[in-house]
């Protein structure tokens, strides 16, 4: 479990990348407007094709629920651990939720098959 949280720790990390990145201009924005006029920026997993545009705010947002996960599962893993009132049941129901979660990125050539 700890290489695909690592795994999903680092897509997350990229993602939030791409979203800081997106607000740095390519070129010089015509003088009316600025990148933070745009609601929408482009998230490419390798910066040159294959693009999905995406509000920011929902890929912020799926950032957040992703890492609350990983932070349920390691609290519930370190309970379990420590004979803590944790039901083997939450631990199971949690590391399934993140094994979903990572498998969005299946495609990508570090993803932990098994």
């Amino acid at each position: 479990m700890d290489e695909l949280i690592a795994f999903l720790e680092a897509r997350l990390a990229e993602d939030e990348q791409v979203v800081e990145e997106a607000h740095k201009p390519l070129f010089a924005p015509a003088p009316a407007r600025t990148w933070e006029d745009y609601a929408l920026f482009v998230l490419d997993d390798d910066y040159r094709h294959d693009t999905i545009v995406a509000p920011e705010d929902r890929v912020l947002a799926d950032v957040k629920a992703d890492r609350d996960l990983i932070a349920a599962y390691r609290e519930a893993e370190a309970h379990y651990a420590a004979n803590l009132h944790a039901h083997p049941g939450e631990l199971s129901g949690l590391r399934t939720a993140l094994q979903i979660r990572a498998a969005r990125f299946a495609a990508h050539p570090d993803y932990p098959e098994g």
